[in-house]
C-alpha cells in the first residue's frame, strides 16, 4: 500500500484497518451473547466470504509494483 498510495490516504487506509479491527474484536462476543453459540458457525462462513471477496477485488484491481520504481508507479 505504501508504494501506491500518498500520506493522507495511507492516514484513511490505517484508520479504516483500525475501525475493522475494533469491530471484529466487540461485534463476534455481543452477537454470540445474544444467539448463543449457534452462530458462531455463521461468523466463520461471514469471514470467509469477507476474506475471499477481498483476494478476488485484490487479484483484479490492485496493481503489481514489484520490479518498479516510484516513477513508473
Amino acid at each position: 500500500m505504501a508504494e501506491i498510495m500518498h500520506d493522507k490516504s495511507m492516514s484513511v487506509a490505517n484508520m479504516l484497518a483500525l475501525l475493522m479491527v475494533f469491530f471484529i474484536a466487540v461485534i463476534p462476543p455481543l452477537l454470540v451473547e445474544a444467539y448463543g453459540q449457534s452462530i458462531t458457525g455463521y461468523l466463520f462462513l461471514l469471514s470467509g466470504l469477507i476474506t475471499l471477496l477481498a483476494t478476488v477485488f485484490i487479484y483484479f484491481f490492485m496493481k503489481e509494483t514489484r520490479g518498479k520504481s516510484q516513477k513508473e508507479i
